[in-house]
């Protein structure tokens, strides 16, 4: 029997001579004469102009050679604006130029300079007023419109006043590790914020912070990059971080134990 795609003698049962062969001619149904749209097409990628071989569906479909240029070819130029302050230029992400209020100064401090020098479009100036925020007690300011509803300096603040504020019970793991300290004698803060940035689970004066991660959460990709920054920010500002994981304190109390009090005692 011949093979499919040339006079060579074919050696497969679907009738080809060799994979070369095979790839070749795949146009060709094996053991007839009736052609398939799987004919191999020469595609450049609209990126890297990389040159590959595709089939005719897949070289109207996929563009790109690979998903990096996918990715770099979806990332949107920069909108350059002018600040209506400095006139200095700054650039916007692809649809904030289209957000009300945004995209008409570089940055908060132009934007407070402009509005209290009186020179926009109502004519009278603002006098900003300072509050204390409710979360970190640092001082912000605030226009006097805004001077009952302006609780903090931030949206973060925001998010962890609420989570210190709502009506939750302690992990069962948190309960594990919360008796220890009473155990040892040791006096705790439970949920104590700290810099702004997280909340300790259990917090023990003057510098020590306490957390009981559990394995699902504090094992996915964000979560394990947020508690490296966490804890490097925590050190550099001279606390003590103990970390440990759901599966340790259920199945090794006592390590657990023995390293609160190492590191309290």
């Amino acid at each position: 029997m011949k093979c499919n795609g040339c006079d060579n003698q074919a050696v497969t049962k679907k009738g080809w001579c060799s994979v070369d062969c095979y790839r070749k001619n795949q146009h060709l149904v094996a053991n007839s004469g009736r052609k398939q749209n799987t004919k191999r097409v020469e595609v450049y990628c609209a990126k890297c102009n990389k040159l590959e071989l595709k089939t005719e569906p897949q070289a109207k479909k996929y563009l790109y050679c690979s998903i990096e240029c996918l990715t770099q070819s979806n990332i949107k130029p920069t909108t350059s604006k002018s600040c209506k302050n400095c006139n200095s230029k700054f650039h916007l992400k692809p649809g904030k130029d289209k957000t009300h209020g945004v995209g008409i100064f570089c940055s908060m401090k132009c934007y407070k300079e402009y509005h209290s020098s009186g020179n926009h479009k109502y004519g009278r100036r603002v006098e900003w007023i300072k509050k204390k925020c409710k979360t970190c007690n640092e001082e912000f300011e605030v226009t006097p419109a805004r001077t009952d509803s302006a609780k903090f300096c931030s949206l973060r603040c925001h998010n962890i006043n609420n989570f210190l504020n709502m009506n939750t019970s302690n992990t069962d793991i948190e309960n594990i590790i919360g008796k220890m300290p009473k155990e040892l004698n040791i006096r705790y803060t439970p949920q104590h914020p700290l810099l702004g940035i997280t909340v300790a689970d259990f917090f023990v004066e003057p510098n020590i912070a306490i957390y009981a991660d559990g394995d699902y959460w504090h094992s996915l990709p964000k979560s394990i990059i947020r508690d490296k920054r966490n804890n490097k920010v925590l050190k550099n500002h001279g606390f003590v971080v103990l970390r440990f994981l759901g599966s340790t304190i259920k199945t090794n109390p006592e390590f657990v134990k023995e390293q609160l009090h190492e590191n309290i005692i």
